[in-house]
């Protein structure tokens, strides 16, 4: 049977190859194939990790649009208030939202998101950022869209917050993580302390 088989004939899927011979007739092989990734020492791994962001990055500055992607990101991305909504991935890019929303001379509410250290706008992975101020009924409100690559694993907060009397007092955090090239909300929670944007 071995001298009938050609390799041309053979499919494999994960640990199974099936073989078809020369009569139609179809041999399942059951292979111990070892994981690739298991046999990474940690070095290789974290260059594997660094490589596979490297590509994701490249593939969204290759995708480009962006002036495209903010304006429906502007048409789309608030609510009937002026709310940020929450971010999105598109085409590998992560489009996040910001906004203030003005009450009075003296006070806001405002939605940005931040990322490790750093908000959106400061964030070394972020390839765009544009913002735009809108006058309604004598107030000013401001609304931002910022891309960056969507980097697997990438962790970060919606933040809103409220001013009054030039205090800016925390009201909610919404933590998210790419997972499967999608955003995921990780956990949501209402707190009440002091935080400032710049």
């Amino acid at each position: 049977m071995g001298e009938n088989i050609s390799p041309k004939s053979m499919v494999r899927w994960g640990n199974k190859v099936s073989v078809k011979d020369f009569w139609g007739g179809t041999i399942v092989i059951y292979m111990e194939m070892r994981n690739p990734i298991e046999s990474c020492t940690d070095e290789e791994l974290i260059d594997l990790i660094a490589r596979a962001h490297d590509e994701q990055r490249r593939r969204a500055a290759e995708n480009g649009g962006f002036e495209a992607m903010c304006e429906n990101g502007f048409k789309g991305g608030f609510d009937s208030k002026g709310h940020a909504r929450a971010p999105e991935v598109i085409k590998g890019i992560l489009v996040c939202y910001g906004s203030i929303v003005e009450r009075s001379t003296m006070s806001h509410d405002c939605s940005f998101i931040h990322i490790g250290d750093d908000w959106v706008w400061e964030h070394p992975e972020t390839m765009h950022d544009e913002v735009r101020k809108r006058a309604d009924r004598g107030r000013e409100h401001q609304r931002s869209v910022s891309l960056l690559p969507a980097l697997e694993g990438m962790e970060f907060d919606l933040i809103t917050c409220k001013m009054r009397s030039n205090v800016h007092q925390m009201q909610n955090i919404r933590s998210y993580k790419i997972e499967n090239g999608q955003v995921e909300l990780v956990n949501s929670r209402n707190v009440k302390t002091e935080r400032y944007h710049g």
